[in-house]
């Protein structure tokens, strides 16, 4: 049995009207699923950055840290050579007693001013970690009510979705078989 062209036409064009009411029905969605995945980008990003300023600030801190051991032991050291002073016997010593206390002198302001640069670094990480965070929790607080919109629009409108698949997959089988060449039995 041959179906008629206009059957054929009549099936084709209730399979786009199907379609277009999904279209339909997906336009309702609009833009929300691509802002919900740029503001998920953009809190991997921020997520991301925070680790990075943390991991520098710890950086910064074992730096400081390390500056003020070896300010303990050049402390330490010109206590040794104020001992050593005591038990001087000529001029010669004594130069190179004060010169190693006048090195070890230096080696502390040079580690207290590195401190001090070290201490500025990590006040202004800690503004841009807040900054960061501040922008974190913000995005965060927009994909919750993104994700919300979007799950009451699908959840709106997901049975009509699922009998309108239903029914596009029904009428493109129908359609296929329309259209689909009857061959001449095998023989």
């Amino acid at each position: 049995m041959d179906v008629t062209v206009e059957k054929k036409l009549q099936d084709l064009w209730k399979l786009q009207q199907i379609d277009n009411k999904l279209d339909e029905l997906r336009a309702v969605l609009g833009e929300l699923p691509m802002e919900v995945a740029d503001l998920e980008d953009d809190i991997a990003g921020l997520e991301t950055r925070l680790q990075h300023i943390q991991g520098e600030v710890a950086e910064y801190n074992a730096q400081i840290a390390a500056k003020k051991n070896s300010i303990k032991d050049f402390q330490s050291a010109i206590a040794k050579y104020d001992d050593q002073m005591n038990n001087i016997k000529n001029n010669r010593e004594y130069e190179a007693i004060d010169k190693e206390k006048e090195i070890a002198g230096l080696e502390i302001l040079s580690a207290e001013k590195k401190i001090k640069d070290y201490q500025r670094q990590i006040e202004m990480k800690n503004e841009v970690l807040e900054s960061t965070q501040r922008a974190l929790d913000s995005r965060r607080a927009d994909i919750d009510f993104k994700r919300k919109e979007l799950a009451e629009i699908e959840k709106e409108n997901e049975e009509e979705i699922n009998k309108l698949n239903k029914e596009r997959e029904n009428a493109a089988k129908k359609l296929r078989r329309a259209i689909q060449p009857r061959l001449p039995p095998y023989s």
